[in-house]
């Protein structure tokens, strides 16, 4: 049997206000779109250019209830999830392609009041924080 692994971690910034569907059985859908930034210096330029890459996110149930509550526009958030192809062909018989993320984890970064959460589909405890400048002892 063969191994592999999809796996997908991005660190960025939400671009506009997710979009929030509910279905008819209660089920929610939470879709946003995620920018990720790098930087390259291009050979003889002085300067360095960075270049922007956005990603599509998908989120279900209980993340997606995390979205809806805490995630808005310019958020800081991590990811944690899994690629997953989006073909399909229309009525006209023209093949689209694309991809997504659908989301098994999300971090919270930017503290939006007093609220920080961590939701994952095993319901795990809020993501560490980080230490207070006060509490690092050295």
């Amino acid at each position: 049997m063969a191994i592999s692994l999809n796996q997908v971690i991005l660190l960025g910034n939400v671009g506009k206000k997710p979009e929030i569907r509910a279905f008819q059985d209660g089920g929610l859908v939470a879709e946003l779109s995620l920018a990720t930034t790098y930087s390259y210096k291009p050979k003889g330029k002085d300067e360095y250019v960075e270049v922007v890459d956005w990603h599509k996110v998908r989120a279900y149930n209980n993340i997606a209830k995390t979205i809806e509550n805490y995630v808005d526009k310019g958020h800081r958030i991590e990811i944690i999830g899994q690629l997953k192809n989006n073909n399909y062909e229309d009525k006209n018989g023209v093949k689209h392609y694309g991809y997504y993320v659908l989301a098994e984890k999300v971090i919270l970064l930017d503290k939006s009041g007093s609220k920080m959460a961590s939701q994952s589909q095993n319901d795990e405890p809020p993501a560490f924080d980080g230490y207070q400048d006060q509490n690092i002892p050295f």
